[in-house]
């Protein structure tokens, strides 16, 4: 979109940002704001063969650009809650979105190699109470 580089050039912004807009009822683009770091697209990015941090990194230390190559078509990406979701509404079996789900090549939520989301995400919805973690009760003193 040519506003958001108009933006991103006047405020000299280097690197990684996404730039959230929304129209107004005359149908304009109003900046929401800007978030100067990497989304979550990097990753089925990084799937299909193409490293983004290393080329932003290689730009913002002056470092020549490697031969960036053709990104590989086809990756799939699971945001699993509203995923499932979808399916459900679709009417498609969980056991059928679960088997898709689990031949996508970026999780959002779960992969073998990095658990840690998933636990947190669990961890999350256990209550406080519950996990035994209440907060001390204030001294009396």
């Amino acid at each position: 979109m040519t506003l958001g580089r108009e933006i991103v050039r006047r405020i000299a912004l280097r690197g990684v940002a996404k730039l959230d807009f929304k129209r107004d009822r005359a149908g304009r683009p109003r900046l929401l704001e800007v978030n100067p770091r990497f989304n979550l697209w990097h990753h089925p990015g990084a799937k299909a063969g193409v490293n983004l941090p290393q080329l932003v990194y290689r730009d913002l230390v002056g470092l020549p650009r490697a031969k960036v190559p053709q990104a590989r078509p086809g990756v799939r990406w699971c945001v699993h809650e509203p995923d499932l979701r979808a399916a459900r509404a679709a009417g498609i079996p969980v056991t059928r979105w679960f088997a898709w789900a689990l031949s996508c090549e970026a999780q959002s939520l779960f992969a073998l190699d990095d658990p840690m989301p998933i636990v947190r995400r669990l961890l999350t919805r256990v209550p406080r109470r519950s996990a035994g973690l209440r907060p001390p009760l204030p001294s009396k003193t």
